[in-house]
C-alpha cells in the first residue's frame, strides 16, 4: 500500500507517486482520470496504535470541478444487508452504514461538505435475464447518497460508462484491516511464476486480491452482484447477504469487501 505522508487538510502542494493530495476548499486542481488522490482516513494496516491511514482513491471520472472516485482497496468487510430478507440498494444496511458510521469515521466535517449528494440510479442487473432470471427483478428506486457502491453496469462499461477496461482493471486487494475483520483474500496458492519472474526474483502472486460488492441485483429478487478476486462478476442466484467465500478448504473462507465510491468537489 502506498505510503502517503501528507495529511488531508493541507493545500495542494505536490504530486506524490502520481497521487494528488488535496483538501476541501483548496484551489481547484483537475484530477486525472485513471490517477489517484488521497482523501480522508480509515484504518488499513491493522495497527490501531498508529492511527488510521490516508485513503487512496482511483479517479473514474472528472467533470465540472468534480471527480467520481472509488477506493483503491477493499477497505472493510460488511454484509450488504443484516438479515436474510430480500433487499435492494435502497433498503440495504450497507447503504445506511456507508452514509452514517463510515462517512463520520473516515472524513472530517470539512471533507464531508466536499462530498456531493448525488442521485444513485437503481440499475438493473445486465446479466440477470441472460443467466436465467425467471421473474422481473426490481432494483428498487433511485436514491440520494453521498457514499455508494458501483453497479454492474458501471463496472462493465455498458450504456456509456467506461470506468473499467475489463476484468484485470477490476481486480482489487483488501487492506490488512479488512482481512483481520474477516474479508476473504487470495493467499497466492496455485500461482506459478514464469521463468522470467524466477530469474528476476520479482513477481506478484496476487496475494490479497478480494471480492467486492456491487449494488445491482442478481438473478433472483433481493440478491446482489459482486466482483470476484479475478475481476469477473459473480451474479448471485440466491439471497445471501453475507455470502461467505469458500474455496474447498475449511480454513480458506472469508467475506466480501466494500469499495466505497463518491463524487467530490475538487475546489
Amino acid at each position: 500500500m502506498k505510503k502517503a505522508k501528507l495529511l488531508v487538510g493541507m493545500l495542494i502542494t505536490m504530486l506524490l507517486s502520481g497521487c494528488i493530495v488535496f483538501s476541501a476548499g483548496a484551489e481547484e486542481m483537475p484530477a486525472q482520470v485513471g490517477g489517484y488522490i488521497t482523501f480522508g482516513h480509515y484504518e488499513q494496516d491493522n495497527n490501531l496504535e498508529n492511527g488510521p491511514e490516508p485513503i487512496e482513491w482511483q479517479v473514474l471520472d472528472a467533470r465540472d470541478g468534480r471527480a467520481l472516485v472509488i477506493s483503491l482497496y477493499g477497505l472493510d468487510t460488511r454484509p450488504i444487508h443484516n438479515t436474510d430478507e430480500p433487499a435492494t440498494w435502497e433498503s440495504c444496511d450497507l447503504r445506511t452504514w456507508l452514509n452514517g458510521e463510515f462517512i463520520k469515521t473516515a472524513f472530517t466535517e470539512a471533507e464531508i461538505a466536499a462530498i456531493v449528494t448525488v442521485t444513485v440510479e437503481a440499475h438493473e442487473g445486465i446479466d440477470s435475464y441472460m443467466l436465467g432470471a425467471t421473474e422481473d427483478i426490481n432494483p428498487g428506486n433511485d436514491t440520494q447518497d453521498q457514499i455508494f457502491i458501483l453497479s454492474e453496469r458501471e463496472v462493465r462499461g455498458d450504456a456509456g460508462y467506461n470506468y473499467f477496461g475489463g476484468p484485470n482493471s477490476r481486480i482489487c486487494k483488501a487492506t490488512e484491516y479488512a482481512i483481520a475483520q474477516g474479508a476473504w483474500a487470495y493467499d497466492g496458492r496455485y500461482y506459478e511464476p514464469t521463468p522470467q519472474e524466477i530469474r528476476s526474483g520479482e513477481w506478484d502472486s496476487g496475494a490479497g486480491k478480494c471480492f467486492w460488492w456491487l449494488r445491482s441485483p442478481g438473478i433472483v429478487q433481493g440478491s446482489f452482484v459482486c466482483a470476484t478476486y479475478e475481476g469477473y462478476l459473480w451474479i448471485s442466484d440466491h439471497v445471501n447477504h453475507t455470502k461467505e467465500i469458500f474455496f474447498g478448504d475449511p480454513n480458506y473462507t472469508g467475506y466480501i469487501t466494500v469499495r466505497p465510491a463518491m463524487w467530490i468537489e475538487l475546489g
